[in-house]
This record gives C-alpha cells, structure tokens and sequence, in this order.
C-alpha cells in the first residue's frame, strides 16, 4: 500500500491497484479494523490519483491545444520555407509534452505526418510547374532571330544588312524576360538559375553577332566612302553629289559604333566641302566661257551694225541713182543693185534679231 499511495504519478498504477485490491479482498488473516484502515488508505490513494489524472487531463489539454495550434502554423506554411523551423518545434514540443495521452499524441503525430505528405504533393507540383515554365523560358530564347550562325565572318553584307536591328530586338527581349524571370513564383531556384544561365548564354552569342555586325557593315561603310571620294575626285559635280548624298544616307543606316559614326560624318562633310569647291571652280571657268562667248556676240553685232549702215547707206545712194538713171539700161542695173541690196539688208537684220536673241540668252544664264 505504501509503494502504491507513493507511485500515483507512475505509468501502470491502475494495474498494482487493482492487484492490491484483489490481495486486499482474498487476505484472510486480516482483523476488521486492519481491514479498514488498510481500505481507507486505499481509497485514499485511489483519491489522490484520480486528482492527479485530473490535473493530468488538464495539462493534457493545453499541451494538445498548443501542439495543435503549431500543426495550424504548419499547415499554414505549407508551401513556405519557413516549413521545416515550424516542424522542428513541433517535434521538440512534442518530446517535452509528456502529459499527453497516447491517442492524443497518436492523433498529432498522423496529423504532422499528413501536413509532410501534402507538402511532398505541392513541392513535386511546384516541381513540375517550375520545370515547365523553365522550360517554356529556354524554348522562348531559341525562338529569338538574330541571325548567329557560328561562322559569321563568311557571311556577306546582304546577309547581315538587318542583323543589327535584330540584336537590337533581342536585347531589349533579354531585358523583359530577365525582369519577367526574376518575379516568376512559378520557377524553383534550380530552374530560375537554369533559365539566367540560358539567357547568359544567348546574350554572349548575341555580343558575337553584333561584333560581326560591326565588322561586315564597317567594311561597308569602308566601300561606300572610297566610292563617294572617287566620285568627287572623278565625276562631274551634279553626278558626285548624287553619290554622295546616297552613299551618306546607306551608311547613317549602318550598324557602326559611336565613333565611326562621328568619323564618317566628319569625313563626308569634308568631301562636300572638296564638292563645293569643285562646284565653285566649274561655275567660275563656265562664266568665264559665258563672258567670253557673250564678248564675241557683241563685237559680231558691232561689226554686223557696222556692216548694216553700210548696206543701207549704199541701198540709199541706189535708189537716188534709180531716181537720177539716163537710160533704160542704167535703170535696170541700177535697180538689180538695189534689189541685192535690200535682200542682203533684210538678211542682216535677220542675223541681228538672231545675235540681239543669243545675246540675250547669255546675259539671262550670267545672271542666272
């Protein structure tokens, strides 16, 4: 009875009760009063340890309590990497619980059980739904057009005439889809580092595809400038001009750095400069001919005046001789004179009206 009133805390104590009880019972030996007192401090005993079930049930309670409010944190993180710091607690609060009854410890440990199955199901959905965004990602970037094919230096310029605002595009594709992986929930770590590693790797073919873009359109802003200045060197200025203005337009839309842009700017102002003195040579040594050629109209319409007079002089002086003649023989040659003489006074102000006309003409284009 001592060791029974002193183990009411301990596991088992219902089974020595109830064996003490029945020795208690079948004890012949015993007289009336120590049968008593013996059952007194046996009920007693059974008193004291009905309190301590009562306060363990109590205890039992809050602990299930506050191991069941940890399961709702559990499965509230369920999908968190907070998951398994909540779950470690759970375990240490669990070992330290030992007033819980061996159902109620059951009942939590099938519940945390449960919340592990299910987080599996969700990291081997997220797994899957992250391998197909990866997936879509990598099949995004292969469909990107900027023309690399691994041997770009054979290519010819026709081929490579779009290539630079292609990069372009692809660049600014690059940029979004960088943006769009980073904020994608969908994407595991693996497979978000799997995806920048693809686009690192599309970025540095696309470098190579610009660098060859530089290279094949510099060799063509190269050709297009020594045909412009051997155009200027060789052309008429109407026709170099021409070339010029086409050949600067095709290389303004070249894919060339900074700096060969501001080269070749520099160099095609110089070449108009080099046209404009040509130019300005032209038109000087074309008004030169002008002038001469408008001096030699003028001492032919001076010396044709001069001729005119003379003409028209003789024609009067006939006409007083046709007026004066003394025979029929005299008139008649007489007037033979004077009708070549006015045919060849009207034949020279023909050609005056032809000369005042070219004269004309050629102060309009001096002027001009």
């Amino acid at each position: 009875l001592a060791e029974l009133t002193s183990s009411v805390r301990e596991p088992g104590w219902t089974r020595k009760a109830k064996a003490f009880e029945a020795a208690l019972r079948s004890s012949r030996d015993l007289s009336r009063d120590e049968r008593d007192s013996l059952w007194g401090e046996y009920q007693r005993a059974w008193d004291a340890f009905k309190e301590h079930q009562q306060e363990r049930e109590r205890l039992a309670h809050d602990q299930h309590a506050g191991l069941s409010r940890c399961l709702d944190d559990l499965e509230a993180v369920l999908e968190s990497r907070e998951f398994k710091e909540v779950a470690d607690r759970f375990q240490a609060d669990l070992r330290e619980s030992r007033a819980l009854f061996k159902k109620q410890r059951d009942d939590l440990w099938s519940r945390y059980q449960g919340l592990w199955k299910q987080r599996k199901r969700l990291r081997e959905r997220d797994a899957n739904d992250s391998d197909l965004a990866r997936r879509q990602y990598v099949q995004r970037l292969y469909g990107l057009d900027f023309s690399y094919d691994g041997a770009p230096i054979m290519q010819s310029f026709s081929n490579w005439e779009r290539v630079g605002h292609k990069v372009r595009a692809t660049r600014e594709q690059l940029k979004a889809m960088q943006r769009e992986v980073k904020q994608d929930a969908r994407l595991l770590g693996r497979d978000r580092k799997a995806v920048f590693d693809e686009i690192q790797d599309v970025w540095f073919k696309v470098s190579q595809a610009e660098e060859t873009t530089f290279h094949v359109h510099g060799e063509r802003a190269a050709q297009l400038y020594n045909e412009a200045y051997a155009a200027v060197d060789n052309m008429a200025p109407g026709a170099a001009a021409a070339v010029l203005k086409a050949n600067g337009a095709e290389i303004r839309s070249l894919w060339l750095s900074r700096a060969d842009r501001a080269n070749y700017k520099q160099w095609f102002d110089e070449l108009w400069q080099r046209l404009r003195y040509k130019r300005e040579e032209a038109h000087a040594a074309w008004r030169d001919r002008q002038e001469a050629g408008l001096e030699k109209l003028l001492g032919a319409r001076d010396r044709l005046l001069d001729a005119l007079d003379r003409v028209r002089s003789n024609n009067r002086l006939n006409e007083s001789k046709l007026a004066d003649a003394w025979s029929d023989g005299y008139r008649d040659r007489v007037s033979e004179w004077l009708r070549e003489g006015e045919e060849r006074e009207r034949d020279m102000e023909r050609s005056l009206d032809e000369l005042e006309s070219k004269i004309r003409d050629a102060r309009d284009r001096l002027r001009g």
